[in-house]
């Protein structure tokens, strides 16, 4: 769509295979971890994490193990790049990735990968990650679905995970058609 900051579907149909080409760049990272302090105790830890879980998007950090839980469950893979240094990537963290009914969506129907730009420069430069964030999503297979530059509001972005929705349905039944038309052949 012109003027949106969408690359994607239908207007690009070229396969970003990252399995093979990123399995040796990918390596866990820090950024937004949140360091919990050492004399907490256990059953504080447990409610902390449990009423995390329910309100904010369950994010990874490495992109190999988020591939395999992708294809596992076959949603695809919702990939943010940001920086320590990004101010929009923060601002984007704290309003349209923090609201209930966002984190909701993407915890239910996608697999969260949150990278940081500056620590997989590899990986980022393979995805064509030129400005930050960058949301990137692809299929269970690797198929670019939706490339999103900047940080947009709830809306906007709650109307591309639709789209991405979308185009991974079109791809997963244009794929079992095809099997299909090969197991007649």
């Amino acid at each position: 769509m012109p003027g949106t900051g969408i690359h994607g579907g239908a207007r690009m149909r070229r396969r970003t295979v990252l399995v093979a080409g990123l399995a040796g760049l990918l390596v866990p990272t820090s950024w937004f971890r949140s360091a919990r302090s050492a004399d907490a105790s256990k059953k504080d830890e447990t409610r902390s994490a449990d009423a995390s879980k329910k309100d904010k998007v369950r994010w990874k950090t490495d992109l190999k193990a988020a591939q395999k839980e992708a294809k596992e469950t076959d949603r695809p893979m919702l990939i943010v790049f940001g920086a320590e240094w990004c101010t929009h990537c923060d601002r984007f963290e704290r309003t349209t990735l923090a609201e209930p009914a966002m984190v909701a969506a993407i915890n239910r129907d996608f697999i969260a990968v949150r990278l940081d730009f500056d620590e997989e420069q590899k990986t980022a430069q393979v995805m064509e990650v030129e400005a930050l964030p960058c949301t990137v999503i692809l299929s269970p297979e690797a198929d670019l679905l939706v490339r999103v530059i900047g940080a947009k509001p709830s809306t906007e972005f709650q109307r591309i995970l639709k789209q991405a929705k979308v185009e991974h349905t079109r791809i997963r039944t244009a794929r079992i058609a095809a099997a299909r038309d090969d197991e007649r052949n």
